[in-house]
């Protein structure tokens, strides 16, 4: 504070009070020196000395009274800015021609803002010119001068506009990929709300964009077939995070983490179908006295009434209830079977299929059948849920390969990249580990 160095202070949780004064910049002068007091202290200060406080806790909550008292900066990645980085990242490597003319463009049309900003003083000198300015040739001449300038340049600006507009069309048809990419992202970011050791990084996350990219595989489709590059980098991308984040992921999370990138794969497609999915487990439910106790030949349990209940508040499921109380031995035979995804009645579903084309009516329909089996027949349902994720991916997509540790070493992480291993009851990776150190 002395001598006007700055400060920085990492991983701020909280202000103590004997920071006040610095806050406020409660500064005394004496006998020429600046003083300030902290604590019970005086201490000379510098009127250049700055003090950063960095935290790195993105839920931290901080006081009105200190926000009015310091600058805030919030460098923490969003949605839109991550969107926007992955999108320059794609063009760089599939159109780097669009890429280039947008930075030009970009740069150009900041000269030319520099431009009309220094005409614009200009024109304000010669009005501030002393005499008569229409007597004034010069100034006038000067005026006459600036004014064609300033006209051509607006032209130049005009025309950037159109030329950016064009390749904008261009750049929006990765647009999609680079929306997805984002929210896979952040699906990744909040994964540690089911565990506390599902932590996924960016870093790590834009390493697996820039295999994808960068791949032998994408390398053998044309460049000029974009359409199918494209395909393959947003089919490669989901597929590559799916298996790597799996590996860190325990049995009965993989499943729900599937489910997720299928709802973002999908887009508002059967988002309510694949959403009623997820929470089919949760603590919401209904009346269970909108369910019979009766009904299945009375082996619906109250808790499943109460799900049926909650489910059929959707409109996919509205007419749910009404189709168990109008073919009770379906529902009865259905409940009792040992294979049930093979015999669920879904004839209330009809209405919802119509418009639906053979593609999205298959996924429909398996995505249906997991909702109804999670409720009543949950030990029949994995399958079901496996097949749905296949026709919404692929059959590679379900299938993880299994752990090959000198890879994951070799091409998926690097010197400084620390890998963190979980020993489970039964399972000891330090064979493993000796073999590959030898």
């Amino acid at each position: 504070m002395r001598f006007g160095y700055p400060i920085l202070i990492h991983d701020v949780e909280k202000i103590d009070p004997i920071m006040n004064s610095l806050l406020n910049k409660e500064v005394q002068k004496k006998g020429g020196r600046n003083l300030i007091r902290i604590g019970d202290k005086e201490i000379d200060f510098s009127m250049s000395f700055n003090m950063y406080m960095v935290t790195r806790d993105t839920s931290r909550q901080f006081t009105p009274d200190l926000c009015s008292r310091v600058t805030f900066l919030n460098f923490t990645i969003t949605q839109a800015s991550l969107q926007n980085q992955i999108l320059s990242k794609i063009l760089k490597n599939e159109r780097p021609d669009v890429d280039k003319k947008k930075e030009d463009l970009v740069k150009a049309k900041r000269e030319f803002t520099v431009q009309l900003r220094e005409l614009e003083e200009n024109l304000l000198a010669a009005l501030n010119s002393e005499g008569n300015l229409l007597e004034n040739d010069k100034v006038m001449g000067r005026l006459e001068e600036i004014k064609i300038k300033s006209a051509e340049i607006s032209k130049e600006v005009s025309r950037t506009d159109e030329i950016m507009e064009e390749l904008q069309i261009t750049a929006n048809e990765y647009s999609p990929v680079s929306s997805m990419a984002s929210k896979v992202y952040f699906t990744l970011d909040s994964l540690h709300e089911i565990h506390y050791l599902y932590h996924f990084s960016l870093q790590s996350f834009i390493a697996i964009l820039d295999y994808v990219i960068t791949s032998d595989e994408l390398g053998k489709i044309s460049k000029s077939s974009y359409n199918e590059r494209l395909e393959f980098i947003i089919s490669e991308l989901f597929t590559q995070v799916y298996h790597r984040v799996s590996y860190a992921l325990l049995e009965k999370h993989k499943l729900v983490f599937a489910l997720r990138l299928s709802q973002i794969r999908l887009g508002d497609k059967f988002k309510n179908e694949i959403g009623t999915l997820l929470s089919s487990s949760s603590a919401i439910l209904g009346d269970e006295a909108e369910v019979p106790d009766s009904s299945m030949g009375g082996k619906l349990k109250l808790d499943q009434r109460r799900q049926i209940a909650c489910i059929t508040q959707s409109k996919t499921f509205e007419d749910w209830i009404k189709d168990i109380k109008g073919n009770e031995k379906d529902w009865a035979n259905f409940i009792e079977d040992p294979k049930a995804e093979d015999c669920i009645p879904l004839d209330f579903l009809e209405k919802e299929t119509k418009n639906l084309s053979p593609g999205d009516k298959s996924i429909f329909i398996e995505v249906c059948k997991s909702i109804v089996l999670s409720v009543i027949r949950p030990d029949r349902m994995m399958n079901t849920v496996k097949t749905s994720i296949s026709k919404i991916f692929n059959d590679r997509f379900v299938d993880i390969p299994e752990l090959d540790l000198m890879k994951v070493i070799e091409k998926e992480t690097f010197a400084k990249m620390p890998i963190v291993f979980i020993s489970a009851p039964g399972q000891d990776a330090s064979g493993k580990i000796e073999l590959i150190a030898k």
